[in-house]
């Protein structure tokens, strides 16, 4: 999924002359994952009114399958762009660093969880929704409790706009070769 500095570079220059598209192998994943989201889903649907008769189907699963795999989506779209955006920082070892940074981001989240479980489930249970996407496919809270999963996922919509801008920046930025090249 992860796209070599050089040429996810070669492709933001092509791109801004509008050579290639989004959906270019060399690209940043997210187009990708938002259309292999929306194929799982299409499939999910096929499979489920195909069956509806042989399994226990309700509508309320359509939508309860969407807004997990919404909430999935946005968390592991955000996970592999952080780690993108580390690729082309200069950091030794990128991929590990942003693995580790993601493992103390939910090391932190879930403190933040088991501190907001001391004011009683409800607050354990907003706060895994916003910080993660585990909350989602807790149950037993009925339909009501996702709203939090909601905010949560525009929380994290936002964060991924903040790492797009990120990685622009990056890409934006004249490369050092050239500059010495012209000097």
């Amino acid at each position: 999924m992860m796209t070599p500095p050089e040429r996810l570079k070669v492709w933001w220059r092509a791109r801004s002359e509008g050579t290639v598209g989004m959906f270019s192998e060399d690209g940043l994943p997210w187009p990708w994952l938002v259309l292999s989201a929306a194929v799982a889903y299409g499939l999910m649907v096929w499979g489920l009114l195909a069956w509806r008769f042989a399994l226990d189907f309700h509508f309320w699963s359509l939508r309860m399958g969407g807004l997990q795999l919404a909430v999935v989506l946005v968390f592991v779209t955000r996970e592999i762009l952080f780690i993108q955006w580390c690729t082309l920082t200069r950091l030794r070892q990128p991929v590990l660093k942003g693995f580790l940074f993601l493992c103390l981001y939910y090391a932190a989240a879930g403190v933040a969880v088991a501190l907001s479980g001391i004011s009683g489930d409800a607050a354990a249970m907003a706060a895994l929704n916003l910080l993660t996407p585990t909350g989602v496919f807790q149950t037993t809270f009925g339909w009501g409790h996702n709203s939090a999963s909601l905010y949560g996922g525009a929380l994290q919509a936002g964060v991924i706009g903040l790492i797009l801008v990120a990685i622009s920046n990056r890409l934006g930025r004249p490369s050092l070769v050239a500059a010495v090249s012209e000097g």
